[in-house]
């Protein structure tokens, strides 16, 4: 973002986002789910998700403010927590307690008909 070279930035920013897809699968948070023994690591694990969707939210603000904007409303984040300093730093669980749980489509997926 200091180059102000926007695909670029767009670039790194896809790869924590790749990043996060990887650690769903790791962390298979559906498995954890079935087990109330695991209740401590699925909530650190959904946090962990929350907080790198925060951090997504905040970096593509420039690039992709409409985005950023309904990604921030979805996860009920205040403004004090989408600020560029906010990202210098983790928060902790108290600010995801209130998510939106209503299923939620970010980025619909675009079908395209053959020979179109």
């Amino acid at each position: 973002m200091d180059e102000y070279n926007p695909p670029k930035a767009l670039v790194e920013i896809w790869k924590i986002v790749a990043a996060a897809n990887k650690y769903i699968e790791s962390t298979t948070p559906w498995e954890l789910a079935k087990n109330p023994e695991n209740r401590s690591a699925l909530a650190a694990v959904l946090h962990n998700l929350l907080e790198t969707l925060r951090f997504v939210s905040i970096l593509i603000m420039p690039v992709m403010p409409e985005s950023a904007k309904k990604l921030q409303e979805h996860l009920n984040l205040p403004a004090e927590l989408v600020t560029w300093e906010s990202a210098s730093s983790w928060c902790g669980p108290e600010c995801h307690k209130t998510v939106q749980d209503r299923p939620f489509i970010l980025f619909p997926r675009i079908e395209i008909a053959p020979g179109a």
